[in-house]
């Protein structure tokens, strides 16, 4: 209770325990199944876990690097830039960079914000530390937004320029974004509530497989014999055994009843509900039970998930770090990005298909490309952008003015230059 108290004086400025803020503020709240929901509790459910689990995975294996354009237009990975050993390589001393994006990413699916603590020294960031996202509060004062942090059990006011912060989704019209957990905590609820059932229902032998019906009344002496003599035919190791009945005994076997199987395919109704609060595909999700309309090639579902899923997520991520780790003068030469191809790193053909088209394009030299894939640079021709040359426009003559067409074969190939 005094820990409740605390919190609520934390979030609140008061101790009243019974405002239905705090326990919003905490991630939870009350639902119509009976149940309370909480960004932990609803990790005990296998779809939210694999929805939350997926995406800040996701996020977490695509590098962060910092690109800057030079003064001749060309947008180049900035290695030398202050944040980028920072966001790609390790953000503070404790975590690594893949642990900390799976941590932004987890506490956006789960309390729709994330905070930070931005560490500098003679004006640079050198760290972010992260601040859980139920342990902090933020608050408007002469105009200026402050955050409240608990951090080692105390209490620390920070302005603005003192924190990282990456907001989910409502976030519009409010500071803060909007958990995901708190808006779908009816749907939560009743899928803890059948869970609970059918965990009761297997656990407590609710319904029998079958029952035998006997003609007269059996004596204590005589029932306690026959449950003796039936454990020989119990148990999975006993699975097949013909029973043997005596004394005008009959075996009758017992169905699922209709509303137990339906609870049964509630529970499967449930998964899509999750996974259509997370945006989650529920074929991602390890749910077969349809066809899904997402594509029928790997790289067409990977690529939906990527518009649709994924990329929300990295565009609020980026666009904070741009905002909140950069100044206004950085922001008109650098910015963050996410690199997407990390996700085809699993896929040698998409990824092969992708390289191919970079260089064919022009866009990527045949040397990047080696880079990307951890081989060595060449050099020469290597080092060099090239084009196709068969191709012309539409209305173009074939031939010079008086000039006949020359009989040499083009060469598919040549440097750009």
């Amino acid at each position: 209770m005094n820990i409740l108290r605390k919190m609520a004086q934390f979030f609140l400025g008061n101790a009243n325990l019974r405002d239905p803020r705090l326990y919003r503020a905490l991630g939870g709240g009350e639902n119509w199944s009976g149940k309370t929901v909480s960004a932990d509790s609803a990790l005990n459910l296998s779809a939210a876990y694999r929805c939350i689990r997926l995406i800040s995975e996701s996020i977490a294996v695509l590098p962060c690097k910092v690109y800057t354009r030079r003064r001749n237009g060309e947008v180049q990975v900035d290695y030398d830039h202050p944040l980028y050993m920072l966001l790609h390589d390790s953000p503070n001393r404790y975590q690594t960079a893949f642990e900390f994006w799976e941590g932004v990413g987890q506490a956006l699916c789960m309390y729709g914000n994330f905070y930070a603590v931005k560490e500098t020294q003679l004006g640079r960031i050198v760290a972010l530390t992260p601040v859980r996202p139920d342990a902090a509060a933020l608050y408007r004062k002469d105009g200026e937004v402050r955050y409240k942090l608990l951090i080692d059990g105390k209490t620390e006011d920070l302005p603005a320029e003192k924190v990282f912060h990456v907001r989910g989704w409502g976030g519009a019209w409010s500071l803060v974004g909007a958990s995901p957990i708190q808006l779908g905590r009816q749907g939560l609820g009743l899928s803890m509530a059948v869970e609970e059932a059918a965990s009761k229902f297997f656990a407590n032998g609710l319904r029998p497989s079958g029952f035998i019906k006997v003609n007269q009344i059996l004596k204590p002496d005589l029932k306690a014999q026959f449950r003796e003599n039936m454990r020989e035919y119990t148990g999975s190791g006993n699975t097949g055994k013909i029973l043997l009945l005596e004394g005008g005994m009959e075996y009758q076997q017992l169905s699922l009843p209709p509303e137990d199987a339906q609870m049964l395919e509630t529970r499967s109704f449930n998964t899509e509900e999750i996974c259509r609060w997370f945006g989650v595909p529920p074929f991602l999700a390890f749910h077969t039970e349809r066809s899904t309309s997402w594509g029928t090639g790997l790289e067409q579902q990977q690529l939906g998930y990527l518009i649709f899923s994924l990329m929300p997520y990295l565009e609020r991520i980026e666009q904070a770090c741009n905002k909140w780790l950069m100044s206004p003068a950085e922001r008109l030469v650098s910015h963050v990005e996410f690199s997407v191809e990390g996700i085809l790193r699993a896929d040698s053909k998409a990824r092969a298909e992708f390289n191919k088209s970079m260089v064919l394009s022009g866009l990527f030299t045949p040397d990047e490309v080696r880079a990307t894939e951890g081989k060595p640079a060449i050099g020469g021709p290597a080092g060099k952008l090239w084009m196709p040359v068969n191709m012309q426009l539409i209305d173009a003559d074939r031939t010079a003015p008086g000039k006949p067409a020359s009989t040499n074969p083009a060469p598919e190939m040549e440097p750009a230059e």
